[in-house]
């Protein structure tokens, strides 16, 4: 059920519908999941990142479990990793560990 609306944001950034199963890996599709490093959602945003790209996270709400509003950022947030590496390898890495682990690397 979560695939239309992945495919749907990741088109709109022209991003490769395949990257919908980055969700798979991150969250197994667990919308409320929560990491040991306080990620949320099926996106699985840490809260930093989740901000940066608009998402609101306070005592009231939490858009990272929001399937519209985390898969726009997610597909943002992929849109400007890929213009930094040119390479979605490396983009779906930066995704995951964060763009400085990457470029330490």
């Amino acid at each position: 059920m979560y695939f239309p609306i992945f495919e749907e944001h990741l088109a709109k950034y022209n991003i490769p519908h395949h990257l919908k199963y980055l969700a798979v890996i991150e969250s197994h599709l667990n919308p409320v999941a929560k990491s040991v490093a306080s990620a949320v959602g099926l996106w699985q945003f840490i809260p930093s990142s989740g901000k940066m790209f608009g998402l609101d996270i306070n005592s009231y709400v939490d858009e990272r479990s929001d399937t519209y509003r985390a898969s726009e950022a997610a597909a943002s947030l992929l849109s400007v990793l890929f213009k930094k590496y040119n390479d979605w390898a490396l983009a779906m890495a930066a995704y995951n560990c964060g763009a400085g682990r990457v470029d330490n690397a």
